[in-house]
């Protein structure tokens, strides 16, 4: 008897040494991968919230929907350091791969999110839930224009390196105010965002100020290089460069300055 008791408590003590080192490490882990969000490096394309399946119910649904569309805003930030490394004749052709990547990514986000829009609009009944269905879509939207357009000035830098020219110092200077005009803009965009989120109300028109900095840049910067064409000061050539540049930072502005009119 004594013999069997002692048998059973060595199985017993066997079976809980194999738990604590074998299967309760293998527990704690499968644990923590559920309780710990893993927080992605920028070059990740998918977002955090759309790791898994599509939630069951539209409410969470919609969560996934603005939290991706969040981080996509965040995100993008990157683009605008690209943009201004491609001016520069040291970095440009790695920006010019950056500025392709982030199209890429652009691409996929818009993809995945518009994805989850589709089915967030098959469980929708109409009301508030269709009118933040249509104000994502749109931010997305515009926001994947947004890749695109750095993707041309990338294109168009590259263009100008091929025929010869460069920028001369005025015209960097100017491309960079231009830049960070844009880039303001993408600030009210994420503070915006931000604010939707905590369910704060932002001021009415508090994009328009950013709006108005934009144009009224692009058309100063206009004036005054056709003003030095028509004077034979700059090269026409270099010059129609620069100003298509110029075009397409501004129509990367208007895209965010919609994107931040589609969340009012």
């Amino acid at each position: 008897m004594a013999s069997i008791m002692l048998i059973l408590t060595l199985l017993l003590l066997f079976g809980i040494i194999s738990f604590l080192f074998i299967y309760l490490p293998m527990t704690l882990k499968s644990i923590f991968k559920h309780l710990v969000r893993r927080v992605p490096s920028a070059n990740e394309r998918r977002s955090i919230y759309l790791a898994g399946r599509l939630v069951q119910t539209p409410e969470l649904g919609i969560w996934q929907a603005y939290g991706s569309m969040a981080q996509f805003v965040e995100r993008l930030h990157g683009v605008f350091g690209s943009i201004r490394s491609s001016f520069c004749k040291d970095t440009e052709e790695s920006a010019f791969i950056e500025l392709d990547q982030w199209e890429e990514r652009s691409d996929d986000a818009e993809g995945d999110i518009s994805s989850l829009l589709d089915q967030l609009s098959r469980q929708s009944t109409g009301g508030d839930m269709a009118v933040d269905i249509q104000s994502i879509c749109r931010v997305v939207s515009e926001l994947e224009c947004v890749g695109d357009s750095g993707t041309r000035i990338a294109y168009i830098v590259k263009d100008m390196s091929r025929h010869g020219y460069s920028f001369a110092d005025d015209m960097l200077q100017s491309l960079l105010l231009m830049t960070d005009a844009v880039e303001d803009a993408y600030h009210v965009l994420q503070t915006i965002v931000r604010m939707k989120n905590a369910n704060e109300t932002s001021a009415p028109g508090f994009y328009f100020d950013a709006e108005k900095k934009i144009h009224a840049l692009k058309e100063s910067l206009y004036a005054n290089e056709m003003g030095r064409m028509e004077g034979r000061l700059a090269h026409y050539e270099a010059c129609s460069f620069y100003l298509e540049i110029v075009s397409e930072l501004e129509r990367m502005g208007n895209y965010i300055v919609h994107a931040s009119q589609a969340l009012r």
